[in-house]
């Protein structure tokens, strides 16, 4: 089965950190924005041209914070 198509643009900007404590604990985290286009023309399902989801898509702000813990 075909997915769903979108045809866009889509601007990433993160800044990244990444610290090690001792052997097994990992602290990860991200921060930055997604910047994107979006036309709910442009979208197919199976080949057949249909009409996306109204959505209002600007700058979004992402903050992601992982810790890893590894055996």
């Amino acid at each position: 089965m075909e997915r769903w198509k979108k045809h866009g643009w889509v601007l990433q900007a993160m800044l990244a950190l990444d610290i090690i404590f001792l052997v097994y604990f990992r602290l990860k985290g991200k921060i930055g924005y997604y910047n994107s286009s979006y036309k709910e023309s442009n979208w197919k399902l199976e080949g057949e041209k249909v009409t996306g989801p109204k959505m209002e898509i600007k700058e979004l702000p992402v903050i992601q914070f992982n810790l890893v813990i590894g055996l």
